[in-house]
């Protein structure tokens, strides 16, 4: 089974990334720092290498530098994520070794390519035994969905949290911290439940005011919830309707 190492600083960033590998059937291995990874690249060969760029102690850039080093690791594909995606920053990976760079926030349809890229273009040299798997059909159609949210008026962005609170995919306006505040979400998600239970029905949606807009949860299948973002509170009969009209396609998609 393909063994993908992901190094990240941030827990909830590591936890988006092994909610879009695993369907892939991906064993998926996490260390929180360029120290940690090699450690583990020690104990076990991965094969595939996802890492962040900016992390306390040893960058992205040098972890890289130092598994192209290593006799044992020289041929794992290395892949960056980073904030920052400037020319600087493209040309710093290249020389270093890494095989591609993805912008942070990413979405699933953006970082499978490369990842599916780099382990099919190790296939091809025989360093690395992994069928190259097609990504999940549901990446675009919660895509485009999403997209379809956006073009309704008083919707300013739309974020996808799955049930342990990761963001997973989302368009338009991003929320304020959004990995952190996607998880006191999932608690407002998880209080609407018991509500929900107690009085033999099942919640439609929470609306929440702040800061002059105002925010639609709804939930949908599998634990999974949507933070809409709106203009203000007016608009959230038109989202409400909107999300009820795509209810189905999104169940089907996250089933």
């Amino acid at each position: 089974m393909t063994q993908v190492l992901v190094v990240d600083d941030s827990l909830s960033v590591r936890k988006a990334l092994e909610t879009i590998l695993r369907p892939l059937a991906y064993t998926v291995r996490m260390a929180e720092s360029g120290e940690a990874a090699l450690t583990s690249l020690a104990q076990t060969k991965a094969d595939l290498v996802i890492a962040d760029v900016l992390m306390p102690g040893m960058s992205g850039f040098e972890l890289c530098q130092q598994i192209k080093a290593s006799g044992d690791h020289a041929q794992t594909p290395v892949v960056l994520i980073s904030g920052i995606v400037s020319e600087a920053e493209l040309t710093h990976a290249r020389g270093v070794g890494a095989v591609g760079i993805v912008k942070k926030p990413f979405r699933a349809d953006e970082l499978l390519p490369i990842v599916q890229g780099a382990l099919r273009d190790t296939d091809t040299r025989g360093d690395v035994v992994s069928a190259p798997v097609a990504a999940p059909a549901q990446a675009p159609v919660v895509a485009e969905l999403l997209d379809t949210l956006l073009t309704k008026q008083g919707i300013l962005g739309a974020v996808l949290i799955d049930s342990s609170g990761i963001p997973v995919a989302w368009r338009g306006a991003e929320l304020p911290d959004q990995a952190t505040l996607a998880r006191y979400l999932r608690f407002f998600v998880t209080s609407s439940e018991v509500f929900g239970a107690h009085f033999n029905d099942e919640w439609q949606s929470v609306l929440l005011e702040y800061a002059g807009r105002a925010l639609l949860l709804s939930p949908l299948s599998n634990g999974h919830a949507l933070a809409i973002t709106l203009r203000d509170a007016g608009a959230a009969t038109v989202a409400k309707f909107v999300i009820k009209g795509q209810r189905a396609q999104f169940d089907t998609a996250l089933s």
